[in-house]
């Protein structure tokens, strides 16, 4: 979702380059601040959460990663198969260690 919101701000408003702390506004209170101007961009950030859908193909829907964090009070209700991580802004650091603890074993192996 939030690519999505980057690629939007920046087609809209001729960028190269969006800063994270500009998508994280975007998506938590659907303004962001550019160019010493609020700008109104919640329609970007509705867009993208309806691509996520409902969910309803999916087993589970988990959220990691410090977004979650930050988004928690706006994301508690979006799908009925979801599941915050524990420690959620660690998540992806923990799923990386296991992913290349599995890729060193299996190079070993080989």
């Amino acid at each position: 979702m939030k690519r999505d919101v980057t690629e939007g701000i920046r087609s809209r408003f001729d960028m190269d380059v969006v800063s994270e702390r500009s998508v994280e506004a975007a998506v938590q209170r659907g303004r962001v601040r550019l160019f010493g101007k609020d700008h109104d961009v919640a329609d970007l950030v509705t867009m993208a959460q309806r691509q996520l859908g409902r969910g309803a193909e999916l087993e589970h829907i988990l959220f990691v990663g410090g977004g979650t964090v930050a988004l928690a009070a706006h994301i508690r209700d979006w799908f009925v198969n979801q599941a915050v991580a524990e420690h959620p802004a660690f998540a992806n650091a923990r799923g990386m260690l296991k992913y290349l603890r599995y890729v060193c074993d299996a190079s070993n192996a080989a």
